[in-house]
């Protein structure tokens, strides 16, 4: 189920994300709808990056990172809607590809701030941002505050 919910997730961000403008945001100080699209990408894709360690070198640890720390590295806000949108199809396809791969959902895995969690736990938690981002772009809608 998880794995159909990040698979369609591309879709149902595309169509929410079409009906904004990629600068509109909640407030001046919150990510644009486009840097939120480019977020949601560089979770997964992070993710799926670990998720491929694990299961082909069996590490149990997995490391950290700062979503805006990422977002200044990438220049979100220089990032095009549609450019953003494309690398979100691909992230979600890499992260189905690498959380399919797990052999048991219910190995646990030390993170490094969160501390032990199941594989499982950690696809619900992806699934669950992913979610809330499309919340979030709806709450943009509703505001409709643009930086242009």
């Amino acid at each position: 189920m998880i794995l159909t919910s990040i698979g369609s997730y591309p879709d149902a961000m595309d169509q929410q994300a079409r009906s904004l403008h990629g600068p509109w945001r909640l407030n001046p100080q919150s990510w644009s709808v486009t840097e939120y699209v480019c977020h949601v990408s560089d979770s997964l894709r992070t993710w799926a990056e670990r998720m491929i360690g694990v299961v082909v070198t069996g590490t149990t640890d997995v490391d950290s990172f700062s979503p805006d720390e990422l977002a200044t590295a990438r220049r979100y806000g220089a990032s095009t809607l549609t450019g953003a949108l494309w690398g979100l199809r691909k992230a979600s396809q890499e992260w189905v590809e690498a959380f399919s791969s797990v052999r048991d959902p219910h190995s646990i895995l030390i993170h490094r701030v969160r501390g032990p969690q199941s594989i499982l736990e950690i696809a619900r938690g992806n699934e669950h941002d992913a979610l809330h981002h499309l919340w979030d772009l709806s709450r943009i809608q509703e505001t409709c505050v643009t930086t242009d």
